[in-house]
């Protein structure tokens, strides 16, 4: 009950005094497109003065930690690489660490998820435009494809190149039950701010192979169990004094109820000029 009471300003330096940790949402919280979001580079200094730690945690794979780094370089906020904990780094470091798994990955993703690849050393294949080349049904066509026999291993993250035969590459994958399905996350949309087009997110293109393979992915993200047991593990978070700031319910929210840290939509104060998604 806790989690949804309304901080005010005689309320707020005690509740800052009872949390170690902040982990923040970045879209629609620190910034909204290329805009920081007004008041979020001083509260954020001001966490960092009282001696917080403070960890920008997303559900977006399109980018790399170091890419992200470079994002709050531009925008004029401190930020570390170790901070930045990205769905395309989670995802790496399950595969190598929870599932002991190094080998070969098909990869229905973009640079966000191949560059963290990259730097642990996991193969992969599947990046980049894979269309179909003719129009109708081309059944033949499709059984006589070639599989990979290396890839014991299928992770979903954001495409804007998925195409009909990718789904069908990694569903065929998934036809082995020992292949291992990971998605970065199931947003249905991406949050932006305003206008009359919806675009579609990650979990679109991760149901989409879900249906076909008849299979259940392991997500790695928001709000799934996955990125704060990382951020546990090489932290050592105590969730009763870890605060999670987002604006979506369903993601960051949800994310800190389901693992037992105190949430806030409406603190600190930046977080009133947040979008309504």
């Amino acid at each position: 009950m806790d989690s949804i009471k309304q901080l005010t300003k005689s309320t707020v330096p005690d509740f800052i005094a009872s949390i170690d940790t902040f982990l923040i949402d970045c879209d629609g919280v620190i910034w909204q497109g290329t805009e920081v979001v007004e008041g979020a580079r001083e509260a954020l200094a001001q966490l960092r003065k009282q001696g917080k730690r403070v960890f920008f945690v997303t559900n977006n794979s399109t980018k790399s930690r170091k890419q992200y780094v470079q994002k709050f370089y531009k925008l004029g906020i401190q930020a570390t690489e170790e901070e930045i904990i990205c769905t395309a780094y989670v995802a790496a470091r399950y595969l190598t660490c929870n599932l002991g798994y190094h080998g070969k990955v098909y990869l229905v993703a973009g640079t966000g998820l191949t560059e963290e690849f990259d730097e642990a050393k996991i193969p992969y294949i599947g990046p980049g435009p894979d269309p179909v080349v003719a129009a109708g049904l081309r059944v033949d066509e499709w059984l006589s494809l070639q599989l990979d026999p290396d890839v014991k291993a299928v992770v979903v993250g954001f495409d804007e190149q998925i195409s009909y035969l990718k789904m069908l590459k990694a569903a065929s994958y998934l036809r082995n039950p020992d292949c291992i399905f990971l998605g970065t996350n199931e947003d249905p949309n991406l949050p932006v701010l305003g206008g009359h087009i919806t675009i579609p997110g990650t979990g679109c293109m991760v149901h989409a192979i879900a249906m076909a393979a008849e299979r259940a992915p392991i997500y790695v993200g928001k709000p799934h169990k996955p990125m704060f047991e990382l951020l546990q593990k090489q932290h050592g978070l105590d969730p009763a004094r870890t605060c999670m700031i987002g604006d979506r319910l369903k993601t960051d929210i949800a994310f800190g109820l389901n693992n037992g840290m105190v949430t806030r939509s409406a603190c600190p104060k930046w977080i009133n000029n947040r979008r309504k998604v």
